[in-house]
């Protein structure tokens, strides 16, 4: 009767197999540990709210920059030649008159009326609460003075309309007109009349159109 003796060779594959699962088994744990997520650090922490932050006052800070400076609007008519040309595009400051009150020769865009479906108007703003203004002779005056803006005389007016006397203006009242003023149609006019602050979108800055680009006033 011959006895089993064990085939060398294939005790050492098996040996050399058992060894390679161990050794997988090891690799695989310890790949499995390092791809764990280690903590963030409190720096890491305060380092990634800090960029968030900033990020965030960038985009409102630029958000607030074209709401209040950037709002652009185009010039629809010639009732305020020279200064201001049909097709011009301007840039309206809609902050100013939340913390100053206008003020006499500000270019001023409003509603008329205050109806929020009506088209811009752009005008020069005359006189304010308190002043008293009237048209005699063609030329405009405001607290019995000439009134003049720059090279606009504001003399030789064909029509005075609600001007024609001399008219107060009460609380929170506002009198406009065009620059070209016998081609514009404004506060002598009953359909535009006197205006309130409220009325008021805000004040021209800034012509942006190539031909007339640089500060509007």
């Amino acid at each position: 009767m011959s006895r089993f003796r064990p085939d060398p060779g294939h005790m050492n594959k098996n040996i050399f197999l058992q060894k390679s699962e161990e050794s997988t088994r090891r690799t695989t744990k310890n790949l499995s540990f390092s791809q764990r997520r280690r903590p963030r650090s409190k720096e890491e922490i305060k380092a990634r709210l800090i960029w968030t932050a900033q990020i965030c006052s960038v985009i409102f800070l630029a958000f607030f920059l074209v709401f209040s400076f950037g709002r652009t609007i185009t010039i629809s008519s010639s009732s305020m030649e020279p200064t201001l040309r049909a097709g011009d595009r301007v840039l309206v400051n809609r902050l100013v008159y939340h913390i100053r009150k206008p003020r006499a020769g500000d270019l001023v865009v409003f509603r008329p009326s205050g109806r929020q479906n009506a088209q811009y108007m752009v005008k020069r703003l005359i006189a304010r609460p308190g002043d008293t203004v009237y048209i005699s002779g063609g030329r405009l005056y405001v607290n019995n003075s000439a009134f003049r803006q720059g090279t606009v005389s504001f003399s030789g007016i064909g029509y005075a309309g609600n001007l024609a006397e001399k008219t107060q203006l009460g609380d929170d009242q506002y009198l406009v007109m065009g620059d070209n003023f016998n081609n514009s149609e404004d506060s002598r006019y009953a359909s535009i009349g006197l205006l309130s602050r409220r009325d008021f979108v805000g004040k021209i800055w800034f012509d942006v159109s190539l031909s007339h680009f640089g500060p509007a006033s």
